[in-house]
């Protein structure tokens, strides 16, 4: 979903910037890729990126939590240990929502099982969003590993839009068309 949105953007004029994980997936011309691999490398990347953006939009579905442990080198299975102790990635979305200047746009991801809508409502309050995209990820047929998504897109001053079924590009242009002119409207 993000390589389509920085496909979309990049068609709408937009000087664009991706920051992935790693991927299979062909890079999109004329877009700038910035690749991570870890939850830290992401936040690090965003950061640095956070201050020139206008439009935000974290799409990636970063870890909440991380191994403590953490080896540059194979784990042998008699070295392996008997629990995994685990620690909290950071909210990336959070800490970008808490600095977000008033004429730039942050859109963000909710990846649901049940209650879709209200609880990506919830999430786009509790973190200083313009946008929410909201995807059931009950349906294995739509979302991760599929071309095609359907979502809906929640906007914080009330907007609401389902896109139906649609190969993620569709999607991608349907969000960028509503977040570019509220983004207008934001900056002047």
């Amino acid at each position: 979903m993000g390589f389509a949105l920085a496909r979309a953007a990049e068609e709408q004029g937009m000087i664009v910037t991706l920051v992935t994980g790693p991927t299979q997936l062909s890079r999109p011309d004329g877009v700038t890729v910035m690749e991570v691999e870890t939850a830290l490398e992401m936040k690090e990347a965003m950061d640095s990126y956070f201050d020139q953006a206008d439009i935000i939009i974290m799409s990636a579905a970063v870890s909440d939590h991380r191994a403590v442990l953490k080896s540059d080198e194979k784990i042998h299975k008699d070295q392996f240990p008997e629990s995994l102790n685990l620690i909290k990635n950071p909210d990336i979305l959070i800490s970008l929502g808490s600095k977000k200047r008033p004429d730039q746009v942050l859109v963000g991801f909710a990846a649901e099982s049940h209650d879709v809508v209200e609880s990506a409502t919830r999430k786009l309050n509790d973190k200083n969003l313009d946008w929410i995209v909201a995807n059931d990820i009950s349906n294995k047929d739509i979302g991760f590993s599929s071309d095609k998504n359907e979502v809906f897109l929640i906007g914080s001053k009330g907007d609401f839009l389902h896109i139906c079924l649609a190969d993620k590009c569709i999607i991608a242009k349907e969000i960028m068309d509503a977040i570019y002119p509220a983004w207008l409207e934001k900056a002047h």
